[in-house]
């Protein structure tokens, strides 16, 4: 869970949520980036991170009873090797390509983690790339430069998310990835955002994510806390993008 305190309480994004956010940031780049298998990058860029959120799993709380974001609650290396399997699987049961690109987004979280398990599920990357690679008569290249998609989306859907685009007209990078570009996001005087460079089909748009506001902040059980999330219906989040002059 993405999780953001709040003077109303608790802003609560579900990470599967931001998958979704982040194919909706895909679908208004620029149409030239679109790989030849566009479907099946969508659904990677959609779904990498699906199959998160398993309250009788993994513990969301602290040890005071408050839900923890997602980038502070530290994970067993082998509860990741497990959660990684299952993206992965479920994802090459629909496609090959789509498998690819997620496993390259996994290598590229966990590839340093010194945990022989997760070594050993990374080690067929170039494998599963050359072999990819010729199921679709594509080149090492073209592939590569697809799952730069999930990278962009990935990264500023988790931007917005998290609502870190800085104020004053500030920016913020967001990473180097389409076309070997560096892309960085600020704020315009009239509130919109925008990225430089300029990468979307259009020259303005509006993306959404649901959010869910805890008003309570501390949980005796995950149960509990599930069941509070359960209850609340979800309010959409907007911002307005616009091309900088």
């Amino acid at each position: 869970m993405i999780v953001r305190n709040t003077n109303e309480g608790l802003e609560i994004i579900y990470q599967s949520a931001h998958g979704m956010l982040a194919g909706a940031i895909a679908s208004n780049l620029n149409h030239k980036y679109r790989p030849k298998f566009w479907a099946e990058t969508f659904i990677a860029i959609t779904e990498h991170d699906d199959h998160q959120l398993d309250f009788d799993e993994k513990d969301y709380l602290s040890k005071v009873g408050v839900p923890v974001n997602f980038m502070d609650n530290e994970v067993p290396k082998a509860k990741a090797v497990e959660r990684a399997k299952r993206v992965y699987f479920k994802a090459r049961a629909k496609s090959q390509w789509t498998a690819l690109l997620v496993y390259l987004h996994i290598d590229f979280l966990y590839g340093t983690m010194e945990f022989k398990p997760m070594k050993d599920f990374l080690k067929d990357v170039d494998d599963v790339l050359k072999e990819t690679c010729s199921i679709y008569a594509v080149s090492k290249k073209d592939a590569l430069a697809a799952y730069q998609l999930v990278r962009f989306s990935d990264r500023l859907s988790l931007i917005l998310c998290q609502s870190q685009v800085p104020d004053l007209g500030r920016s913020l990078e967001i990473n180097t990835t389409m076309e070997d570009k560096r892309f960085s996001i600020s704020a315009l005087e009239s509130g919109d955002l925008t990225v430089v460079p300029w990468c979307f089909e259009k020259d303005s748009f509006v993306l959404h994510v649901e959010q869910r506001l805890l008003k309570e902040v501390t949980f005796t059980s995950n149960k509990s806390l599930g069941e509070a999330l359960n209850a609340l219906p979800p309010r959409l989040k907007k911002w307005q993008f616009s091309k900088s002059n």
